[in-house]
């Protein structure tokens, strides 16, 4: 599993530390959050 950011289309996969929209996320933000709460900063799942 991996998401995508809906403004860029660029992949962030899981477990690796991310920047989004200025903002820095740690590697285990996308598995300790919600489908909701990754809809509400722009990302969407994508199949690997």
């Amino acid at each position: 599993m991996a998401f995508k950011e809906t403004d860029h289309n660029k992949i962030i996969p899981l477990d690796v530390p991310f920047t989004h929209r200025g903002i820095k996320y740690p590697a285990n933000w996308l598995r300790l959050t919600t489908l909701d709460e990754k809809k509400a900063i722009g990302l969407v799942e994508v199949p690997d």
